[in-house]
């Protein structure tokens, strides 16, 4: 049922010319032969070309068929037959697909072989979901290995107690799955074949082992038979070679080792060689790791469930507690005090080893011993947790957490939930909602949902909002609980606790939900899942001290979410019942130093910690002040106390009035600390050694070059600029500014060294010691109160100015006392040209016309000073130095700017509006890339769109690249597209020329560049990416792009999961 084309090309020399052509084709069907004659082309010319299709009717037997081509000309002599054969094929081709086994780290191959030509495409039902075309394979074997099946883990920045993981990987982990081959062949005959495979996880006995332990390790190689050996030197001083023991079944290999008890290798990671081979020329080699743990302590304990609780970086400086890292439980054994059984110590005996009713692998236990128990519990099978801080977790529901995300809410949109990681039965589950934004009049509903019927949920209560219902969905008698208030107008900061039955059955309770419904004009209803929201250790308290964990007395958040005095905006910010403030911590060791929690009173005061937590430490608490021996209530406790600088009895008050003083904690403000010669007690006493003395409130020895009294000034001064005033008039200081008593003589230098050397509060020539009194070096003389010499480059009588800037003295006295004189004139226009001379003639501060005493006068480029402003002539009518619109008389004129907004304004260095600022201190010049600049490579913004991080550059100047970075670690994926602009949001709009002026950066190898004129660019990969992508897409803004926003649209897409959303871009000049 095919079609066939047969192309003919005949001729004559007749001179009739061809009179018919024609063609045939020969079928059989029902072993019958079928002559199919056809006319070709019209006669009456020398040549005849034609071509035709022709369908091969159904039913054809498989066979070779003939196609033939003839002409006749107009004397009927008929041209020989022109035969070609072609073949008809119904026969489907066979396909034979076989795989061989694979582990859950390892890939499977599957290999095709077929009996005809054939072109075949594949998918299986996990990855890929999609067909995915296998290279042409022609009558041979065909291997194709299918996408890897694993996890791969991020690791995110930590913060200061948040150290966790974010997982990236396949949903499954492991289970029976199909792959489906579609082959055709040349003659377009289709088959499609499926195959079921499974995906098997390796298995090993346990992670940690003592000395005298047996290590069981299993395989599951290529091919039977083969002779397989373990080397276990490393971990085992006494192992010989050989003493492992090997047992098979098919493909199934075990081994076998037990550690010797005499063994001397220290405790570590130890690795354990494998090698496999045929008998002949094959080999294969590996190894795993294991650890060797005989020495364990307390910490070794609350590691080991610290690490089972999430929490990372415990063992080998793994990302997480898991695979060859995982200890878990193996150290719940070590904390049992010696009791037999009290761990399922072995996960693969069928015994039930501890006695809880509960066998190998279905007792929690072997989580750290096996792996198939995290298959059980859907550990590490594509359940990203929230992040959890020594047993407080957050969530942000409603609201954007960046990255490296942290539960908690970026910005004042969302609401973040703080709910306890662990509940005994009997217990009680605590979520506290707050929001970084004040709520406004909105309808606010809150929710826990989805709560287990086996958690038996009692004693519902809330703190803030109005209304709180229970509700239960009748079909899963599933419970909810949420509370209302219809319209909500404060700080969010909710408190919902919920009991739950004592004999709730421990487990993982992992479809919690937390669920906000707010009106659409403010958040959306969202829905988040909150896993492991419910998790019981079995512990015989609920939360925190039980376990011995003492960390959370000093992790800096309320672990157990008991305070609910006062509301608070921020979900991080610790309350009245954090840490040590809670009594659940009182005399708990919470230093390596031994400092412990003291709830309520600081009894140890010398410790350098705030035990009672309320913001003061030691001496300066009042519970420590005065009343115990390391407070003392004196400061010269000892010979040397009132010389080391510290405030050695913690008392606080006013300078020189030290009999009143109070402690650290009482001081209003204000007050100072009275440290050695500040404080009364050290008067007399020696404040720097060997013999300075104190001297309480006023200094006395005026030559000790000491500051006695403590007030930073000391002694005369010749030595210091810092003299003290209560030395004046003592004799050993001088009683004249320029008299040295020391040397018994004038010293005229003293005149003019800016000192008050006397003590007077009068400084050199403002001194009447002064007076008369010549500098040594360049003559000039003190003129004391009035200045008579107006030339000499000197402020003689201290005061007012220099020479003519001296309004006092010298300005306006002229030559003889005329005022119009020189040097000092009083009036700007004292002669017919001097109010257009650029000088400021009378000291006054205005030059030419910006004196009034020139208005009317004729100023700079002959115009008359005073005269109006025109705004729009390009001259400067009234002489003041500013022309048109940069003069303030025309600020007012519409066609003067009326702010800083025109071109080249912001970085002009003028107020061009005359509001008093100019440029960047403009607010209308905040946003612009000339006072907000941060360099054409600075990368700005970061949000995921899709499935894909997105940033860019917020502020261009034209001609500079518009930059957005596509970015995400670990990607596995066949098809990636990234997409910048639309039909709405164009790119154009920046970019005119999109096919010269944008390029494409980064990890580009197998991606293309693809232009959609005036539209959009768009970088595509079609053949497949592994890895951690990381491109620039860069578009060069043109030189008269439009100023100001524009929103541009980005798309991005990998195997069909698809995101998109706008970006702002500001373009300036």
């Amino acid at each position: 049922s095919g079609n066939v084309t047969i192309h003919c090309n005949g001729f004559t020399d007749a001179d009739s010319g061809i009179n018919a052509s024609s063609y045939m084709f020969n079928y059989s069907v029902d072993n019958g032969f079928t002559w199919l004659s056809i006319l070709g082309c019209s006669p009456g010319t020398d040549t005849c070309v034609w071509d035709s299709t022709i369908a091969v009717p159904t039913g054809t037997k498989n066979d070779n068929v003939l196609l033939r081509c003839l002409v006749k000309d107009n004397a009927n002599f008929t041209s020989d037959y022109v035969e070609n054969t072609t073949k008809v094929d119904n026969v489907l081709p066979e396909i034979n697909i076989t795989m061989a086994n694979a582990t859950y780290d390892n890939s499977p191959t599957f290999n095709i072989t077929s009996n005809k030509n054939i072109t075949c495409y594949y998918k299986t039902d996990y990855n890929p979901l999609d067909y995915t075309l296998i290279n042409a394979v022609y009558n041979e074997t065909f291997s194709q290995t299918l996408p890897a099946h694993h996890i791969t883990y991020e690791s995110l920045p930590s913060q200061p107690g948040r150290n966790y993981l974010q997982s990236q990987h396949y949903s499954l982990i492991h289970n029976d799955f199909t792959l489906y081959v579609n082959c055709t062949d040349e003659s377009l005959n289709n088959v499609i074949k499926e195959f079921n495979f499974s995906i098997k996880p390796p298995r090993r006995d346990r992670l940690f082992y003592e000395d005298g332990d047996e290590i069981i390790i299993d395989l599951t190689l290529e091919e039977p038979g083969l002779n397989v050996e373990a080397n276990f030197s490393q971990i085992d001083s006494g192992y010989t070679p050989g003493s492992e023991s090997v047992t098979s079944s098919g493909n199934n290999y075990t081994i076998h080792y037990t550690i010797t008890q005499t063994n001397t290798r220290p405790d570590g990671q130890y690795n354990v060689t494998v090698t496999a081979n045929n008998g002949t020329h094959e080999v294969m080699n590996g190894s795993t790791f294991v650890y060797l743990h005989n020495n364990w302590t307390q910490k070794d304990v609350s590691d080991a469930v610290q690490c089972y609780n999430y929490r990372a970086g415990f063992f080998f400086d793994e990302l997480l507690c898991n695979w060859d890292a995982d200890v878990n439980h193996v150290a719940t054994r070590k904390d049992a005090g010696g009791m037999e059984n009290a761990t399922e110590e072995h996960c693969f005996d069928g015994v039930d080893d501890d006695g809880d009713l509960l066998v190998d692998g279905d007792d929690r236990d072997c989580a750290g011993l096996m792996y198939y128990w995290r298959w059980n519990m859907s550990i590490d099978a594509g359940v990203p947790r929230d992040p959890c801080v020594n047993g407080l977790c957050f969530a942000c529901v409603g609201g954007i957490d960046n990255s490296p995300p942290d539960g908690i809410c970026d910005g004042g949109a969302g609401i973040t939930v703080a709910y306890i990681e662990q509940v005994r039965p009997g217990g009680q589950m605590r979520f506290r909602w707050s929001r970084k934004s004040r709520f406004n009049n909105d309808d606010l509903s809150l929710a826990v949902s989805r709560l287990n019927e086996t958690l038996n949920i009692s004693n519902v209560s809330n703190r803030q909002l109005g209304f709180i219902t229970v509700d239960e969905n009748f079909i899963t008698h599933e419970k909810s609980v949420s509370v209302t208030e219809n319209p909500f107008s404060d700080w969010l900061d909710e408190l919902i606790t919920i009991n739950i039955s004592p004999i709730a059955i421990p487990g993982l309770y992992n479809k919690t939900e937390l669920v906000i419904n707010l009106p659409a004009s403010t958040v959306n209803a969202e829905f988040l899942r909150v896993n492991d929201t419910t998790y019981f250790n079995g512990k015989e308290s609920d939360y925190v001290n039980s376990t011995g964990q003492h960390e959370y007395c000093i992790d800096g958040y309320d672990n157990d979410l008991d305070d609910g005095l006062f509301a608070r905006t921020d979900p991080l910010e610790p309350g009245n019942s954090t840490d040590c403030k809670d009594p659940d911590c009182n005399l708990k060791e919470v230093l390596p130093s031994g400092s412990m929690c003291e709830y309520g009173t600081e009894l140890n005061c010398s410790d350098g910690f705030d035990n009672d937590a309320d913001g003061y430490t030691d001496c300066e608490d009042n519970d420590c002040w005065h009343n115990d021996p390391n407070c003392p209530n004196m400061e010269n406790i000892t010979q040397a106390s009132c010389s080391n600088g510290f405030n050695d009895d913690w008392d606080w008050g006013l300078f020189n009035q030290s009999t009143i003083s109070v402690s650290f904690e009482d001081n209003p403000g204000g007050y100072i600390s009275l440290t050695d010669c500040l404080d009364i007690d050290c008067n007399g006493e020696i404040g720097e050694m060997p013999d300075k003395i104190c001297e309480y409130g006023t200094e006395l020895n005026c030559t000790d070059n000491f500051d006695n009294d403590a007030d930073e000034y000391y002694d005369c001064g010749y030595t210091n600029n810092n003299p003290d005033y209560d030395c004046a008039g003592k004799p050993e200081c001088p009683s004249s500014e320029n008299f040295d008593p020391r040397i018994s003589d004038s010293n005229n230098s003293w005149c003019f060294d800016t000192k008050d050397n006397d003590l007077d509060y009068l400084v050199d020539c403002l001194d009447d010691d002064c007076d008369s009194v010549s500098h040594p070096t360049f003559g000039y003389y003190c003129e004391f109160d009035f200045e008579t010499n107006c030339t000499d480059g000197f402020d003689n009588d201290g005061k007012d100015g220099v020479d003519c800037w001296d309004p006092s003295s010298c300005r306006g006295t002229g030559n003889g006392n005329n005022v119009n004189c020189s040097p000092c004139y009083l009036h700007e226009n004292y002669a017919v040209d001097s109010c257009a001379d650029g000088v400021d003639n009378d000291y006054d501060g205005g030059v030419d016309c910006n004196d009034i005493d020139c208005y009317g006068f004729i100023g700079p480029n002959g115009l008359l000073c005073g005269a109006p402003e025109i705004c729009n002539d390009g001259l400067d009518n009234d002489g003041d130095g500013e022309i048109d619109c940069r003069d303030p008389d025309c600020k007012l004129e519409t066609y003067c700017p009326q702010n800083e907004l025109g071109p080249g304004m912001c970085h002009d260095n003028f107020d061009n509006d005359h509001d008093g600022v100019q440029d960047c201190s403009e607010i209308e010049c905040e946003n612009t890339t000339r006072c907000n600049y941060r360099g054409p490579n600075e990368i700005e913004d970061d949000e995921y769109v899709g499935p894909i991080q997105v940033s860019h550059t917020y502020y261009r100047r034209r001609g500079e690249n518009l930059t957005v970075r596509y970015k995400e670690n670990g990607l596995s994926t066949s098809f990636v597209r990234l997409r910048l602009g639309n039909i709405n949001y164009n790119l154009s709009q920046i970019t005119p020329d999109l096919e010269n002026d944008t390029d494409m950066l980064g990890t580009i190898t197998n991606f293309t560049k693809v232009v959609t004129p005036n539209i959009m660019i768009t970088a595509q990969n079609s053949v497949g990416f592994s890895g951690d992508l990381d491109i620039n897409l860069t578009a060069l803004s043109g030189t008269s792009t439009t100023l100001g926003w524009h929103k541009i649209y980005v798309w991005t897409s990998i195997d069909g999961s698809e995101g998109s959303n706008t970006i702002n871009v500001f373009i300036a000049e």
